[in-house]
């Protein structure tokens, strides 16, 4: 029996442990809402559990759970932290390392230990896609490692719901890895070769034995199944050491998809995954995480980008492309943003109003908005740099002869003949996109409602002094002393707010070009220069490239003559553009008509100069000096020839075709002028910046 002296701490001990215990209960049960949830109902308001479901806090509401994940996090208690850290450092002393399995290995336990922390998805799927696959020498091998982050980074975005920037940065991947890297073309043909069923492109098809004939009623059913896969193949892609083409033989073209038979696909392959995690039947699809390319699971839902977008359950065909892809976790990037806006308005406000909505991180919103525009523009833009422009098709051996064909001359094979390998429709949608987010964002206005606005905005700009460019952050539609005050405000911050935005994007540039390619004349224009640039190379027919780039200039100068067409004939891409085809086009003019010119332009001079003599402008000694000149010149290329180009001089409007700055600009970048000398800096007296 205790003392009296401890009963009183004994009784205190067992009264702190009862209010403990029933804090427990009452925290537990009732103000965290766990016994409602238990229950099957929703919690009240007031609850820890309401205001979690509520900011979507909850591991279900925030993504997919990974019970394995969060089995090791529990298991850790409170040294995640430390764990984090010795993996981050393993993972750097492995990469240093070039042991790329162990990297991998430690990179998915890193993600594990942080499946809500954006950071790490975000950096080790770029240190993968981009790091480690540079250090591959194999085109294969890159491919490999840049899948690998791509799905890594899918597999954040499923367990990060509703998270734009991942979904952003997995379309960025796509667009800039496949579009902008050295093996580009190489990388775009891997993808799309797994994109496509393993049997499709199994080499046991295309050969009966191994090493034999290659059976060339195979080889015509896979070209007329996938043209434009097969002429990259063929015209595009050479090696980098010998400058020769990879695929010059159908044999060639088998063996290329014999060395990447084992790729990431979408497809199960029973060849490259017996033993995997998932087995199914030959040619079918594989389980969403588990495919590659990856795809969102379903179409965007909110944002309507007029296009049919792929999602990881449909059979995509050999149009598709990395900027399909790209397109549509774009699109559905914008399903988790508010709605837009036209006008300057509170980032917070808006998220308090549209509870849920969320804003990415970068780039900024209207950069963000015209992603998916800019993927289609890039599509429409490959397209044409791979030589198909409309519904005609490509000729397998088109301007071949003898060995060099795959087919008969008899037999010519033409493939790709149709709507789905033709420009027109790319740029249509193109336009079509292009256009409503202009519209839905403010930027684009035609000019009747421009002059409506800025005569609404005149009567708050006069009423307080604002100028046409101030933000007018201080002032509030409530503030305002009458209806007509605010719809001025209003008016006024629309504008203000397009200006600012049309600095900070290319809209017009990008609208304008969308617009003009979409015109049959422009695909024809471009058509005959992709033309004239073949005959001028690869074939050496000169005489054909000059006359059809002289049909492709004057088409241009239709198209670009038209008032419509301004902003596009304005941009300094497209002048850029033009004044490298009309150098090409000289160039190949020196050469065949070289002999022919320069004779008649020395004469030309001389009979200028002596006309010069007899006024006694020049001195007589000049005259019989380029008298002996005329009678050096027999070599095609011993002066100087000035040929007049086709762009020379002004456009039906007055305005030169194209511009000093670019034409300046276009000279310097192809060595034809020298960048003039910058003027040393004059003393002021000042130090330099840093100085001191």
């Amino acid at each position: 029996m205790p003392s009296p002296l401890q009963q009183p701490s004994t009784q205190r001990k067992l009264v702190y442990f009862g209010l403990i215990i029933g804090l427990f209960v009452v925290n537990t049960f009732f103000w965290r809402g766990v016994s409602a949830l238990g229950g099957g109902g929703q919690p009240p308001s007031w609850t820890v559990a309401a205001r979690a479901q509520d900011l979507e806090l909850n591991e279900e509401t925030r993504g997919e759970t990974d019970l394995l994940g969060s089995t090791v996090r529990l298991g850790l208690t409170g040294s995640r932290g430390l764990a984090v850290t010795i993996l981050w450092r393993a993972a750097i002393e492995k990469q240093k390392r070039n042991e790329w399995n162990e990297l991998e290995f430690l990179v998915r336990s890193l993600t594990k230990l942080q499946p809500r922390f954006l950071t790490p998805w975000l950096f080790q799927s770029w240190n993968l896609s981009y790091n480690v696959s540079v250090e591959n020498d194999r085109v294969a091998d890159k491919y490999f490692y840049i899948s690998r982050g791509i799905e890594l980074l899918a597999q954040g975005e499923r367990l990060n719901r509703d998270n734009p920037d991942m979904r952003f940065w997995i379309a960025f991947y796509y667009q800039n890895k496949f579009g902008s890297s050295d093996e580009q073309k190489t990388l775009r043909s891997l993808l799309q070769l797994s994109n496509m069923d393993p049997s499709e492109r199994d080499p046991a098809r295309f050969r009966r034995t191994p090493g034999g004939p290659v059976d060339m009623d195979e080889v015509e059913r896979f070209c007329r199944k996938n043209p434009q896969l097969v002429r990259r193949l063929r015209e595009s892609i050479v090696n980098p050491a010998t400058k020769a083409h990879i695929i010059e033989t159908p044999a060639d073209l088998v063996d290329f998809l014999a060395d990447n038979r084992k790729l990431p696909t979408r497809y199960y392959d029973p060849l490259t995954e017996s033993g995997g995690l998932f087995v199914g039947k030959p040619g079918e699809l594989k389980p969403i995480d588990q495919q590659f390319p990856v795809l969102p699971p379903i179409k965007p839902q909110r944002f309507k980008s007029g296009v049919d977008e792929p999602t990881a359950t449909d059979t995509l065909g050999d149009w598709f492309c990395n900027f399909q892809a790209a397109r549509a976790w774009m699109s559905y990037a914008q399903d988790p943003l508010p709605d837009p806006i036209t006008e300057n308005k509170d980032r917070n406000e808006r998220l308090r109003v549209q509870k849920g909505r969320r804003l990415p991180r970068a780039p900024a919103e209207v950069l963000f908005r015209q992603a998916p525009a800019r993927a289609q523009s890039y599509v429409g833009e490959y397209r044409q740099k791979e030589g198909w422009f409309d519904e005609s098709g490509w000729a397998v051996d088109a301007n071949r002869s003898g060995l060099s064909r795959w087919f008969p001359l008899a037999k010519d094979v033409v493939v790709g003949e149709g709507p789905a390998n033709s420009t027109a429709e790319v740029w249509n949608a193109a336009f079509t996109m292009w256009r409503d987010d202009g519209i839905i964002n403010g930027i684009y206005l035609d000019p009747t409602q421009e002059t409506k606005l800025e005569e609404e905005a005149q009567e708050f700009r006069r009423r307080y002094q604002i100028g046409p460019n101030d933000n007018a952050d201080a002032f509030r539609p409530e503030m305002m002393e009458t209806p007509s005050l605010a719809r001025s405000l209003s008016a006024h911050r629309k504008l203000v707010y397009r200006a600012q935005n049309l600095t900070m994007t290319n809209f017009v540039g990008h609208y304008a070009r969308a617009e003009a390619e979409r015109d049959r004349r422009t695909i024809e224009a471009r058509k005959l220069m992709f033309e004239a640039e073949r005959y001028q190379g690869k074939t050496a027919e000169p005489q054909r490239a000059i006359e059809t780039y002289e049909k492709a200039f004057d088409l241009w100068k239709t198209v670009l003559s038209q008032e419509a067409y301004r902003d596009f004939r304005n941009s300094d891409i497209t002048q850029g553009d033009m004044l490298e085809a009309e150098y090409r086009y000289l160039e190949v003019l020196s050469e065949l008509r070289g002999g022919q010119l320069r004779p008649a332009l020395v004469a030309r001079d001389v009979l200028a100069a002596g006309a010069a003599c007899l006024s006694g402008s020049y001195s007589p000694v000049i005259l019989p000096g380029l008298g002996m000149l005329y009678g050096l010149v027999n070599d095609t290329k011993a002066l100087p020839l000035p040929l007049p180009g086709p762009f020379d001089g002004n456009a039906p409007d007055g305005r030169p075709w194209i511009s000093p700055d670019v034409v300046y600009t276009i000279r310097t970048r192809l060595g034809l002028e020298v960048p003039a000398p910058q003027a040393p800096p004059t003393a002021t007296g000042e130090p330099p910046i840093g100085g001191r």
